[in-house]
């Protein structure tokens, strides 16, 4: 197959500072291309990389990069920007696919017989009607939750709507070799430092377990600024401020993905408090974090439960309301105390884990895409 990926306008791929989304297509990228495919991947520029690499049957292109606001209908209007700048270099192919906005809108224009996949890792905000008025062959939601929603969105896109999860690297994210030290204990966070992470239930959790243990720290890990995705200056200050007279440290984004597993192999406890009911597609973070063999605490979102089943490879708290503070302050108090529970839950989430390498995952696209170009 001729199979065209088209990224976003906010984040290259690696080399450069990417975003989870960029990194996903990225390595499906590889994967397709080592299954014996011919891939093109358009992506935005980045710093000192090139505009143009080869690997194989897959070349990326970069061409220009838009610089993310917090106005939506200023990124709106710069994704359509970019979407224009790069619609004459789309070649023929059997498959196109993309997770920007405007691109499947615009494909018509070419004229190609190409099968059109979205990509969906966002909650929908009204485009699926859009995308299937586009005559868009695939929408394509990570998890079933999302699949629901596109669903509830538009009801004509049940028919062209088929869940795919998102794959980890599961070379990098891998169990710690040796028993994690039991002289202290490390919660830790991995993400996007945003309002909508539920961060600021986590430090005030954390507060209360460190009142009744000495041993306990926390690491905030993850990208701040605007830009990456993040809240920004004035959001992390606030963090930061909660935070005094606690054992706390914020980190600063790790995108090396061995090194992010060190720090993941070296904690006892992964917290993802998420609070984002109309934001979360289907987090890789909780994912990689299963993937070392650490235990998820996970906010009620029915966006993690493709993946992690309460009290059998993860736990649980009730993120809405009053009380949510001490319900993840229970949890945490519970998994430090029992060493049994944490490594028989942390065994069967590195097991889970495993069905979500980027080769698998290839699989089932590669099984999906095959399916449109015979209809």
């Amino acid at each position: 197959m001729d199979i065209v990926i088209i990224t976003g306008p906010f984040f290259s791929v690696p080399p450069a500072t990417c975003g989870a989304v960029e990194r996903v297509w990225h390595d499906l990228a590889h994967q397709f291309a080592k299954k014996g495919h011919r891939v093109l991947l358009l992506a935005s520029g980045g710093e000192g990389v090139p505009a143009e690499e080869r690997h194989g049957s897959l070349r990326i292109r970069r061409g220009i990069r838009m610089r993310s606001t917090k106005n939506i209908q200023f990124n709106l209007a710069k994704d359509a920007v970019y979407a224009l700048s790069l619609l004459q270099r789309i070649p023929a192919a059997d498959v196109i696919v993309t997770n920007a906005f405007w691109i499947p809108v615009l494909l018509p224009v070419l004229r190609r017989q190409a099968r059109t996949v979205v990509s969906i890792a966002r909650v929908p905000k009204g485009q699926m009607k859009l995308y299937v008025k586009a005559g868009v062959h695939r929408l394509a939601p990570v998890s079933s939750a999302i699949q629901r929603m596109v669903i509830e969105e538009c009801a004509e896109a049940e028919g062209r709507t088929h869940w795919l999860p998102n794959p980890i690297d599961t070379k990098a994210f891998v169990p710690a070799p040796g028993r994690r030290s039991s002289e202290s204990r490390t919660i830790v966070y991995t993400g996007r430092v945003h309002p909508e992470k539920g961060l600021d239930i986590l430090l005030q959790a954390f507060a209360l377990t460190a009142k009744k243990r000495q041993d306990v720290r926390l690491r905030i890990v993850g990208p701040w600024r605007i830009e990456e995705g993040g809240g920004g200056r004035d959001f992390v200050d606030g963090l930061k401020s909660m935070a005094e007279g606690t054992p706390v440290e914020f980190v600063d984004p790790v995108y090396n993905r061995n090194e992010l597993a060190e720090i993941l192999q070296a904690a006892d406890v992964f917290c993802y408090p998420s609070t984002a009911e109309k934001g979360e597609a289907s987090p890789v973070a909780p994912l990689e974090a299963m993937a070392t063999g650490l235990v998820p605490v996970c906010s009620d979102l029915p966006q993690y439960r493709d993946y992690l089943e309460p009290e059998v490879n993860g736990v649980i708290f009730d993120h809405r309301g009053e009380g949510a503070v001490q319900r993840l302050a229970a949890q945490f108090e519970r998994l430090l105390k029992d060493e049994k529970l944490r490594l028989r839950l942390g065994e069967v989430a590195a097991k889970t884990a495993e069905n979500y390498s980027p080769s698998k995952v290839a699989d089932l696209y590669l099984q999906d895409f095959e399916k449109l170009i015979r209809q």
